[in-house]
């Protein structure tokens, strides 16, 4: 009886998990930003050529890594990632239906695991690192715990794997949506200490070299550890640690520079909806609506300029079927997002 129960649980919990909504990381052309030691602005892409050298390192100063166009390697889709070095890192896909993301280097033909959502606590996958001198140690990770944690696109659930047969080696953490926040393709990372200025930044694990700075799906941001944080003021030169809206290092401005605040009420709505914003430097904005899994739902609404000061913005959703929606509100400066909950 004892063994029939025990089964059952199992069972259960394994449909309970299956159940859950799964967000994936490569429904859209994305990018992943990593910053090293210096300052984590934004670079702007260049035309890709050559193939990159392992380990992946960000330098002095920033490091990008995006997906582009698609290689068709094996029977298999896979999105081609370049760096901003002027390199293809390999090559990567996902399988949604079994939770699962691949990773094909530029020097190998076989691919490996890079994460598996389907994991119960307990399970266990086998992790090679490039470099195996660092905090990560290559070995057996089990996947002790699973938690949630809120990132910018909402809550999501986090999977907290150790090595335990290496002494000191921290956990390995995977964010669903998101990735490994050191990078996301966290093999081929540095993988050495280096904690440099970015001791202010939420969310991270200060003693590395990288890590994640900014990940994005083109224009909703996933992903930020630190919001406009300065990091040093050097020959009357502000530079920044905020990477996900910034095009150059010097002369930047907050991407939320624009408004102080917004809010949505009442929110659940009928959809009759007031936005109510802050706004501190006159700007053109629009609102734009999607559902949860980014399809845009309405074209964009054009609230034109609007001056300094406090505004409510009444607008008409009635049209909408009951559920979530996300309404981002974008200026030339970025973007702001809130969710909307309609309830006819």
């Amino acid at each position: 009886m004892k063994k029939i129960y025990f089964l059952f649980l199992i069972s259960f919990c394994a449909k309970t998990i299956s159940a859950q909504t799964y967000y994936p990381m490569l429904d859209s052309v994305n990018s992943w930003h990593y910053v090293s030691n210096w300052i984590g602005v934004r670079l702007q892409p260049t035309t890709q050529t050559a193939l990159c050298t392992y380990p992946l390192s960000p330098g002095m100063t920033a490091f990008e890594e995006f997906s582009t166009h698609d290689s068709i390697i094996n029977s298999h889709t896979y999105k081609t990632i370049e760096t901003s070095y002027g390199c293809i890192a390999g090559f990567i896909r996902e399988d949604t239906a079994a939770r699962k993301i691949y990773f094909q280097d530029n020097i190998s033909s076989s691919e490996i695991l890079l994460y598996d959502f389907s994991m119960l606590v307990g399970n266990t996958i086998a992790v090679n690192f490039f470099n195996n001198f660092g905090y990560y140690t290559n070995g057996t990770y089990t996947l002790d715990s699973i938690t949630t944690v809120h990132v910018s696109a909402g809550w999501r659930r986090a999977f907290h794997l150790n090595n335990h047969t290496t002494t000191g080696s921290p956990t390995l953490t995977w964010i669903e949506s998101v990735g490994n926040l050191n990078d996301a393709l966290y093999p081929y990372f540095e993988n050495q200490n280096g904690s440099g200025w970015f001791n202010s930044c939420p969310g991270i694990q200060h003693q590395f070299f990288q890590f994640m700075s900014c990940f994005d799906h083109l224009q909703k941001v996933y992903f930020d550890t630190c919001a406009f944080q300065t990091a040093i003021n050097f020959s009357n030169c502000i530079q920044y640690s905020d990477s996900c809206d910034y095009w150059n290092i010097c002369g930047a401005v907050n991407e939320l520079s624009s408004v102080s605040s917004m809010n949505i009420f009442p929110n659940p709505s009928n959809g009759k909806t007031t936005i109510s914003i802050d706004v501190k430097q006159s700007d053109k904005f629009e609102i734009i609506v999607t559902d949860v899994s980014g399809k845009k739902i309405v074209k964009e609404i054009s609230l034109g300029r609007i001056s300094e000061g406090k505004k409510d913005i009444e607008l008409d959703f009635s049209a909408l079927a009951n559920g979530f929606y996300l309404l981002e509100c974008r200026s030339e400066n970025g973007s702001i997002f809130r969710k909307l909950l309609i309830e006819h």
